[in-house]
């Protein structure tokens, strides 16, 4: 019957085998256990593994065999999270591959050139013509409560600019 107990000697047995310490390995091979938790459980080691590779990379202590990436896919993995890990493995390697397929020619190299000149020339023009002055220069002291007693007074004519300059030099050619 269910509402009954064991022995006590049973039940120290029972939660002795209950309590045990859980190691890294039973909780990756125990199949209760949801992948996706043991994915994220060895992030933290993975993590620490690729720092200590990159380190050994930059001192040179690695040979050519340990620094090329094993590609394949782990047990326990969706195809989703393992696509997605051998993009952002391999994304410097396809970036620089690309680059090294289609070299810039002379041509673009001498067009970027010049637009940065022509870029930097006429910024140049800019701070010698307006001599480093802004908007701010040009701001109107208002005080508050001032009214406008009649519209400003503009005692130069404005430049004829585009389209409206061509029309004026055809007319002033027929006159």
């Amino acid at each position: 019957m269910p509402h009954k107990r064991a022995k006590a000697s049973i039940r120290k047995a029972r939660k002795a085998e209950v309590d045990l310490p859980v190691t890294s390995e039973d909780a990756m091979s125990s199949a209760d256990t949801p992948k996706g938790f043991a994915r994220l459980f060895r992030f933290k080691e993975m993590a620490a593994k690729k720092e200590q590779e990159k380190k050994d990379i930059k001192s040179g202590v690695l040979t050519d065999d340990k620094t090329k990436k094993n590609i394949g896919i782990q047990p326990g993995e969706k195809m989703k999270d393992f696509v997605q890990r051998v993009e952002t493995e391999y994304q410097s390697d396809l970036l620089s591959a690309q680059k090294a397929s289609k070299p810039a020619s002379a041509r673009k190299k001498r067009n970027q050139e010049t637009r940065k000149q022509k870029k930097t020339a006429k910024i140049l023009k800019e701070a010698e013509y307006y001599g480093g002055r802004d908007f701010d220069d040009l701001k109107d002291n208002v005080k508050f409560g001032e009214v406008a007693d009649a519209p400003p007074v503009l005692n130069k004519i404005p430049k004829v600019r585009g389209r409206e300059k061509q029309v004026k030099v055809i007319i002033c050619k027929r006159v």
